[in-house]
């Protein structure tokens, strides 16, 4: 075992702490071959193409998602969630990077 004060990744993390939109992905996704085998059975025509389209509509979902969603790159975090946030410059950004190396 590791000691305590490091951190675990994967998907242990979202098991035992809090993060709810974590296991409700877990969730959907577990639910998904049910539905490819309710609109491809087995041995129906184009079962490629049907379970293709259903993982490709979810893809287009996910991308419109990412692209509607507002840019956090630059801001700082106490500012994260103010509606009225914005990015530092680009050279203060720069200065606070080199100082944190």
């Amino acid at each position: 075992m590791r000691p305590t004060p490091q951190p675990g990744y994967g998907i242990g993390m979202g098991m035992g702490t809090t993060v709810y939109l974590w296991n409700i992905g877990l969730l959907i996704t577990s639910f998904l071959p049910s539905l490819f085998a309710v609109v491809a059975p087995p041995g129906s025509a184009n079962v490629p193409l049907a379970v293709g389209s259903i993982c490709f509509g979810i893809t287009v979902i996910g991308a419109l998602a990412a692209w509607s969603a507002k840019e956090t790159h630059r801001i700082p975090l106490n500012e994260l969630g103010s509606p009225d946030a914005t990015p530092v410059s680009r050279e203060e950004y720069a200065s606070v990077r080199a100082a944190a190396r």
